[in-house]
């Protein structure tokens, strides 16, 4: 599946849409400087609290930076930043970060990687093997981000709409930017090789030649 998440308006009222082939699938809004973001699937509608709090991982360790997922007031999961360490420096670990979504008593990885120019992606596992991988168009205009998600199973839409909501809402929250005509190019490069090797470039080409069958 090939789907469009894109942003079509910006702050103080910045919303997103979802859709496959022009037919909208979900709609959400992003977080402001008074509400939280919420997307509706399917007649459901998804909160991300906008509550940081800790709390602790399956093997006990304390996480930090931890958004709820909320659905009709029932905590159903949670987002939050990881650090994966290779070493230590004066005792303090360092590695790469990643993010870590539960969701409905699953649990998802997801590993951002920059290859230069416009090749922005955020690459997601389940346990060992990816799932799905996240395009990230870094040519914005007026700052309204667009995304191209790709991946087989349709019973991940739900989380990974959820993800790519958080995701834009921490790395491009553009608070503050309500007007004024604003166009940016971009792109980055990840320089450490285990991260690197989270994307697999052949993806996003099965997905496509998937979706011509």
């Amino acid at each position: 599946m090939i789907l469009k998440f894109n942003q079509t308006g910006r702050q103080p009222n910045p919303t997103f849409s979802l859709t496959l082939a022009g037919k909208e699938l979900a709609n959400g809004i992003g977080a402001t400087m008074s509400n939280s973001a919420n997307i509706t699937i399917n007649g459901s509608t998804y909160e991300i609290s906008d509550n940081i709090h800790r709390d602790k991982d399956k093997n006990g360790k304390t996480i930090t930076q931890v958004k709820d997922i909320i659905k009709e007031g029932e905590i159903i999961g949670r987002i939050y930043p990881d650090i994966v360490p290779q070493k230590k420096i004066l005792f303090i670990s360092v590695g790469y970060d990643y993010f870590v979504i539960d969701l409905y008593n699953k649990q998802y990885f997801a590993y951002e990687v920059g290859l230069g120019q416009n090749q922005h992606y955020i690459c997601i596992y389940e346990q060992d093997k990816i799932i799905a991988i996240i395009h990230k168009d870094d040519n914005v205009v007026n700052f309204k981000d667009q995304y191209t998600m790709y991946f087989k199973d349709k019973e991940l839409l739900t989380m990974l709409s959820i993800f790519n909501l958080y995701f834009d809402c921490i790395n491009s929250p553009d608070h503050g930017e309500i007007s004024g005509e604003h166009t940016e190019t971009g792109g980055f490069v990840t320089i450490n090789k285990e991260l690197n090797s989270k994307y697999d470039p052949n993806f996003i080409e099965e997905i496509k030649n998937n979706d011509l069958q």
